[in-house]
């Protein structure tokens, strides 16, 4: 909250010393995820494991944010955004004599440019093109948890991977004066390097040699957007 608060008197500073336009569009919606070797190494875990476990989360697709910071013109509009992506896998094992979950979490991290351009305008309704390019920062921490009667242990690894992303999409706005609300649709493509271990850069992870494992966040992007403009028009 106090860093959006922070962004927020950043953006009308910005304003003010330039006397320009500044525009604060949240984007909420429900991501698809690939995560084909995630998915893989999960499955090698599974039976690899001396306990009969079970696969229950498959890193499903989930909701996730981005925030935007835009400098709008008359022809098209460029700004700034940061982003957040969350999903995880789960195998578990239960009865009467205790439990055993191994999960892993993944957080997707991102910070890019954005350009859109209008395409079609019917009244105060507005079809944009838009397109988002930037890095993420993918986070993924294991967590092999046992428990036998009033006995547990738990370990776990933290993992990260680097990357680049692209969103290519469209959204259609309803432009009041200083507000506007909307939705879109994208397809991302992520680009990103296997997982190392944290503080040991030489690991790898990976089922076996060559056949290691990094994130895919690839996926149909769609949801909601709301924007505030701060400031006024040059």
């Amino acid at each position: 909250m106090k860093r959006f608060i922070l962004i927020i008197i950043w953006a009308g500073y910005i304003s003010i010393a330039v006397e320009a336009q500044v525009n604060l569009t949240l984007k909420a919606g429900y991501g698809t995820y690939y995560m084909g070797d995630v998915k893989e190494f999960q499955k090698a875990a599974q039976g690899q494991s001396t306990l009969p476990g079970k696969i229950v989360t498959k890193f499903p697709g989930y909701i996730n944010y981005r925030l935007y910071m835009g400098l709008p013109s008359k022809i098209d509009k460029f700004g700034f955004y940061l982003g957040y992506l969350t999903t995880g896998g789960r195998i578990s094992l239960a009865d009467y004599s205790g439990k055993w979950n191994y999960d892993m979490l993944l957080n997707g991290f991102q910070a890019g440019a954005h350009w859109s351009q209008p395409i079609k305008t019917i009244n105060k309704f507005q079809i944009d093109g838009f397109v988002d390019f930037g890095v993420i920062c993918s986070m993924l921490n294991m967590i092999d948890y046992i428990r036998v009667y009033e006995e547990s242990t738990q370990n776990s690894q933290l993992f990260f991977a680097y990357g680049l992303n692209v969103q290519p999409g469209f959204e259609a706005v309803y432009k009041m004066s200083n507000f506007d609300i909307g939705c879109y649709m994208g397809l991302e493509i992520d680009m990103s390097t296997n997982f190392y271990l944290n503080g040991d850069p030489d690991y790898t992870l990976g089922i076996r040699e060559n056949n290691y494992t990094g994130p895919s966040w690839t996926g149909i992007r769609t949801g909601i957007q709301v924007s505030y403009s701060i400031g006024k028009h040059k």
